[in-house]
């Protein structure tokens, strides 16, 4: 279940917040190779909302959650046509899962409101994948917290915005 941030901002009391009030996951994998079992599970449960995966238009999958997306000469999607097809399935609040290269694109394209981060005592590969967001401030998050939640720790913030970008 997710932890909902109330209105009060990051540092306030988080609590689990009933599946209306909770985000859909959006999945970009172009292959789609993700095992999503428990996640399947938990939305047969009524207990999150049904994700969007998004895949390669050349991969035949079924079901309502895959959509299919062009991908691009290195494999990847554009954001621009990722952002269009949310909007025109009228989302209005997601949580876009990924890695490394996800988070940083988003951080850097300034896409989110929060971000949360799950850092898992799991290593992935020899070097694995680092998040190293390219801003130009050294302090781009604020109201930072951190919870433990079971084996893993999570770090919530809000992304900082200029003056200009708040009052838009």
């Amino acid at each position: 279940m997710i932890a909902k941030i109330p209105s009060g901002g990051v540092g306030s009391k988080w609590r689990h917040a009933p599946i209306e009030e909770q985000p859909r996951a959006v999945i970009l994998d172009p292959t789609c190779r993700a095992r999503l079992k428990k996640m399947f599970y938990r939305v047969s449960k009524k207990q999150v909302p049904s994700p969007w995966i998004f895949c390669r238009d050349a991969i035949q999958k079924s079901g309502e959650c895959y959509v299919p997306m062009k991908a691009y000469d290195d494999g990847k999607f554009k954001w621009e046509d990722i952002l269009s097809t949310l909007s025109a399935k009228g989302a209005n609040l997601v949580m876009i899962e990924g890695g490394g290269v996800v988070i940083n694109d988003v951080l850097a394209q300034r896409m989110a409101d929060v971000i949360i981060i799950s850092i898992a005592p799991v290593f992935l590969g020899r070097d694995g994948v680092g998040v190293l967001p390219i801003l130009r401030e050294p302090d781009w998050l604020e109201d930072v917290r951190g919870i433990t939640v079971g084996r893993d720790f999570v770090v919530a913030g809000r992304i900082k915005r200029d003056e200009v970008a708040q009052k838009l």
